[in-house]
């Protein structure tokens, strides 16, 4: 069974992807071993030139997402 405070986490970084989703961004979530390149967060892509936006280490929490997709909506 999952925790509630898990599932807490996963509904609020399922919101961060709809955000980034909703002006045409990517948030994808590292799924590897932490390591000085991975911080285990999240980064933001935008796939029409395949660029990374931010969080190149996956250092972007969803907090991060949401003030980025709020400021790209501006």
């Amino acid at each position: 069974m999952t925790s509630p405070n898990a599932r807490a986490q996963k509904s609020i970084e399922d919101n961060a992807r709809r955000a980034a989703k909703s002006v045409g961004w990517i948030a994808k979530k590292s799924r590897t071993e932490l390591s000085h390149g991975n911080q285990g967060g999240f980064v933001l892509i935008d796939p029409k030139n395949d660029r990374v936006i931010s969080g190149e280490g996956y250092d972007l929490t969803p907090v991060d997402i949401f003030d980025m997709v709020r400021k790209q909506r501006r």
